[in-house]
């Protein structure tokens, strides 16, 4: 233990270069300001039926499609 102590002081002791951050003539896209358009533009979810239209459904017969009397 008395010689593993200093030998890895003196291993780490030593700094390496700083890796550089990007390849020359080239950098990273900017950070975004605004979310991408096809995500804002996502289709929205279908809107619910009328009240017309449900008043009218209630008046049919959903296996054959013909009028019954509405309780």
């Amino acid at each position: 233990m008395a010689a593993f102590v200093p030998a890895m002081l003196a291993t780490f002791a030593t700094t390496a270069p700083e890796p550089a951050r990007t390849a020359p003539g080239h950098a990273s896209d900017p950070q975004r300001n605004a979310p991408p358009g096809m995500a804002v533009a996502a289709p929205a979810p279908a809107a619910a039926p009328g009240a017309a239209t449900v008043q009218r459904m209630r008046g049919l017969n959903r296996c054959t499609g013909q009028s019954v009397p509405v309780r």
